[in-house]
């Protein structure tokens, strides 16, 4: 079947759960159907409509967990067991749903074998054998069944696609690759690189996790040359590595070469040829990046001896110039060698060296023949000279396949696997004396990355994005030393770190899927999300995806709103970066001094919309996972709650932490933000829609406020009783007197005055019945026997009196439990009804959040 037809049938199914890790019901029921449809072409057996059943199959066999107690138990409201075997009238009602959007039409014969196909791919009891009619149901069950299991998967098991291959008598093979690396920008590499190798060799890629990916093929074909694939995966690594690794000679005493780049400062002017002609050219930039390069190209090869110094002053000063104390001792000795006044800024001392220095000052003799050009001045040489000039040098030490290459891809053999035993008590070994050294020396070149345990490492340079190079860590405990890593975790530091100062992090949005297919779904993604950005910092449009022209194909339950603005700004991120799992968006900075807690309050809806896509969403700086370091699983009171803290800060007045604030007021002091709305509304500071909005999101949240013997007490709960409250005192408490005092201030005690009276006495520690007929003593007694439906008549009765007087009763005693449970919980309770139902009769129109849902 096409996507577009996909689509269609699975659209129901939006917003349930299929697991209680918080995956989609639709996006399981996806990657099944995708699989199945890679696996069903190595089934000759199967014929066209046998295929367009089992696809159906695939689309609908766990539709039994849309059932209302299997939600609550995957959204861990309850516990118990998911049940979810279907009956014949569940799939037949699926179908009926869905049947203007199928390619062909369904008899009554075809639902029984699509019926008969799910029932038992997870279980068989007597009765299901009795029920089941298909021919061959078995072996069509058996299909679903490995799809299942192979879409279930959160990781690679051998285990899983061994059984397969022997339950299908080896019709396919499975392959599998594995890497011994948590996600991070390498890992990608490494898993880029290899899935195309696979895929030139003829494989079918079914499955991508964080860390491998899971290929079928036809038997007997071939697996990727191991040597061949580290070698070529090492060379793109060492490139990309000096791509990122950026020139940068500003603070003379921090390394530039560092790294890749030390044992291979040819290679890392290729990468850089640009930048590094650009900055010969400039009277400003000319001196610092070719004395720095120049100069540790050569103490790097342990060319600058006493004798060289002697001989080539200039080498002297520049050594000094790179060390601690850089600049006293560098103006010492080019004092000594220059005489006269000296400038203060090493900079500026650094360009009278370079105004004042031929090429034979820096470049000994074995480098160069050319007497001509050896006795130029260093100014007056055009930037390409200069360039071979450090080309020359740099060639004359590049070390090619030197023994920390040799130990990394070595290292690569390891951690990489492709379905091959490895025997990792070398490693193992070797990193566990690694670590005993590092611990005794401290020398960050010989011991363990403090990442990732890698054991060939190498110090943690600010040339290399590190910004907390130093300080105590548990592995080394020595604070003025750099840290050890290793060249894999360098990478990922520079990847994330890139065009960025040390004062500042990147924030990042992953969206990653098992299923590559996933992505075939939507269209480009990038001004969607930059649209819910904009959305959460100006939550002034808040719309259903449906009502969007742009955006209607994306799939997305038609009941859940999201922050949208009429005008998306789509410069506001750049494009993404894809991979072979996913997404990369860049979508802001945390700036100085950042509260983590608040950028998790204000990113928290755009983490929920992409789970809600059927992603798995990581939001944070760097390589946090989760929603900045936090795992939550996205459930709609949760997506809810926090579009209700993005509504409230929006009007704190708060500049900064305005997020957090907003969330923690919501949790801890209800009644506060309640009472924040309606002095917004009145302030004219918030539109009368976000009004509704923020009162639709926090009744939809089920914030918990309390919990008695009678269960929990939810924000739901609250604004219903609010509601009842607000419709009826005004009905059966108020006389004429008492309106014409409304119209006139709007009175929050005149409208809350006989429930904060029962209230108070119950505070008081009085009797209940005695607060309870303090409440009664508000209702007025001219109260109708029988309402009319004149225009004039009276508008209630005493039938409908008894009914409020119950209700009225319930709530309070409610109240009156908390109160003798915990006296700070009723308090805080108390005075959030009292504040929503002042609120919920101010604007009229709000019990409607409650009658209706908004839905």
């Amino acid at each position: 079947m096409e996507l577009k037809a996909i689509k269609k049938i699975i659209e129901p199914q939006f917003g349930y759960l299929a697991k209680s890790t918080g995956e989609q019901l639709w996006a399981h029921h996806f990657a099944v159907w995708s699989i199945f449809v890679k696996m069903s072409k190595f089934y000759p057996s199967l014929d066209d409509k046998e295929k367009y059943l089992l696809e159906l199959a695939c689309l609908f066999h766990d539709t039994g967990k849309e059932k209302i107690e299997n939600q609550d138990i995957l959204m861990g409201r309850e516990n118990g067991k998911v049940v979810h075997k279907p009956k014949i009238e569940d799939i037949s009602g699926h179908i009926e749903a869905i049947k203007d959007f199928l390619p062909n039409p369904l008899t009554q014969e075809d639902k029984k074998f699509i019926f008969d196909t799910i029932l038992t791919h997870h279980s068989v009891s007597d009765s299901d054998i009795e029920n089941i009619t298909t021919s061959s149901a078995g072996i069509f069950t058996e299909i679903l069944r490995y799809s299942d299991w192979l879409a279930s998967l959160d990781n690679i098991s051998p285990n899983t696609l061994l059984r397969i291959k022997n339950y299908t008598n080896k019709l396919f093979d499975l392959a599998y690759l594995e890497i011994s690396r948590s996600a991070s920008p390498t890992t990608n590499l490494i898993l880029d690189i290899t899935i195309k190798k696979y895929i030139e060799l003829g494989w079918t890629i079914l499955m991508v996790f964080e860390n491998g990916a899971i290929f079928i093929g036809n038997k007997g074909m071939k697996y990727p040359e191991k040597t061949r694939l580290v070698e070529d995966i090492y060379t793109e690594f060492v490139k990309k590595s000096l791509e990122l690794q950026k020139p940068n000679p500003t603070n003379f005493t921090n390394v530039m070469l560092a790294g890749a780049s030390k044992t291979k400062p040819s290679l890392f002017l290729d990468a850089h040829k640009d930048i590094i002609l650009e900055a010969l050219g400039n009277v400003d930039k000319a001196s610092s990046f070719f004395f720095k390069f120049l100069i540790e190209v050569f103490d790097n090869a342990g060319y600058i001896s006493g004798d060289v110094r002697e001989k080539y002053p200039v080498f002297d000063v520049l050594k000094a110039a790179s060390g601690t104390r850089g600049v006293p001792n560098a103006r010492k000795k080019w004092s000594e060698v220059k005489g006269g006044t000296i400038p203060d800024k090493l900079n500026d001392m650094l360009k009278e060296m370079f105004d004042l220095s031929k090429l034979k000052d820096v470049l000994p003799d074995e480098f160069s023949t050319d007497e001509l050009l050896k006795n130029t001045d260093l100014n007056k040489l055009k930037p390409n000279v200069l360039l071979d000039v450090l080309y020359t040098v740099a060639r004359k030490f590049e070390k090619k396949d030197v023994e920390v290459d040799k130990q990394l891809k070595e290292y690569l053999n390891y951690i990489i696997s492709l379905e091959e035993e490895i025997d990792f008590r070398t490693l193992a070994h070797r990193i566990f004396e690694r670590y005993k050294e590092y611990k005794t020396d401290y020398n960050a070149e010989k011991g363990v990355c403090e990442r990732c345990s890698c054991p060939v490492t190498i110090g943690a340079k600010k040339s290399l994005g590190f910004i907390d190079r130093y300080g105590f860590s548990q592995v080394r405990t020595k604070p003025d030393g750099d840290r050890a890593t290793c060249p894999f975790c360098a990478y990922d530091v520079m990847y994330l770190r890139r065009d960025i100062s040390e004062n500042d992090s990147k924030i990042y949005l992953r969206i990653d899927s098992k299923i590559p297919d996933l992505f075939d779904l939507y269209p480009p993604l990038k001004k969607f999300i930059t649209g819910i950005k904009q959305g959460i910092e100006y939550p002034y449009s808040i719309v259903k995806l449906q009502n969007r022209e742009e955006f209607n194909n994306i799939p997305f339950a038609k009941r859940i709103t999201i922050p949208l603005p009429n005008n998306i700004k789509d410069d506001q991120i750049s494009e993404p970066i894809r991979n072979e799992r996913g997404l990369l968006f860049e979508i802001g900075r945390t700036g100085v001094n950042y509260s983590p807690k608040d950028l998790k309050s204000k990113y928290e809806p755009l983490y929920h919309v992409t789970n809600l896509l059927g992603f798995q969403t990581n939001i944070g700086t760097e390589e946090q996972n989760g929603l900045f370091g936090r795992n939550i699983i996205t459930i709609e009171g949760d997506y809810y709650k926090s579009l209700a803290v993005i509504i409230l800060a929006s009007f704190t007045g708060k500049k900064d932490k305005k997020f957090v604030f907003a969330s923690e007021l919501l949790e801890k002091s209800p009644s506060v933000a309640i009472t924040f709305v309606g002095s917004a509304v009145e302030g004219g500071k918030i539109k009368k829609d976000q009004v509704f909005r923020f009162f639709e999101f926090i009744y939809k949240s089920k914030i918990k406020l309390f919990e008695t013997e009678r269960g929990e007490y939810t924000m739901k709960d609250l604004l219903k009783h609010a509601t009842f409250f607000a419709e009826g005192i005004p009905k059966f408490c108020w006389a004429g007197e008492d309106w014409t005092k409304w119209m006139s201030s709007s009175s929050k005690h005149l409208i809350s005055k006989p429930v904060s009276k029962a209230m108070n006495d119950i505070l008081q520690g009085k009797d209940f019945d005695d607060a309870f007929a303090r409440y009664l003593s508000h209702i007025r007694d001219n109260i109708a026997k029988e309402k009319s439906e004149a225009k004039e008549g009276p508008k209630t009765d005493v039938n409908e009196l008894a009914v409020f007087v119950k209700e009225s009763k319930s709530i309070l005693m409610l109240y009156a439990q908390l109160k003798k449970d915990n006296i700070t919980e009723f308090i805080r309770a108390k005075n959030a009804l009292m504040s929503a139902i002042y609120v919920f009769k101010r604007y009229e129109n709000l019990p409607e959040v409650v009658k209706n849902d908004r839905n």
